[in-house]
């Protein structure tokens, strides 16, 4: 499904987007409010893949423990927290900016940590890294 609605959303086919929600449903109500609420939930993901794009780029300099702290860092350390804390201010729709709001500060920390970590990792060179062989 998700797919299928971040395309057609981000073409500005809502209508196809209705189309798609109505498949997994029936009720009315429960596709106007996803209709309302996917735009809030979806605005983070513009920034997400550049927290995806450093989290790999980790992974593949063997820095395997700092890769998994930025992982860690957008769904337990962000999002919970916020999806508790934000529907008490915001309703319902603190859920769905949870998630905005967790990618997009996942993204700037993400982005400190590799300006930072990056050149030292070069520095080092291959070998002196978190990975050993065995």
């Amino acid at each position: 499904m998700a797919p299928i609605t971040s395309y057609n959303y981000g073409h500005g086919n809502t209508e196809r987007v209705k189309e798609t929600v109505r498949i997994f449903t029936g009720s009315p109500e429960l596709i106007k409010t996803a209709c309302r609420s996917l735009p809030l939930f979806m605005t983070g993901i513009t920034i997400f893949g550049l927290q995806r794009a450093i989290q790999n780029t980790f992974v593949a300099l063997g820095q395997a423990r700092v890769s998994l702290f930025i992982a860690l860092l957008r769904k337990v350390f962000l999002l919970i927290p916020l999806a508790c804390i934000l529907p008490h201010f915001l309703g319902y729709k603190g859920v769905f900016l949870a998630e905005s709001i967790a990618d997009a500060a996942a993204a700037i920390l993400c982005t400190i940590i590799f300006s930072r970590k990056f050149p030292k990792i070069l520095q080092k060179g291959p070998g002196e890294g978190e990975a050993k062989e065995p």
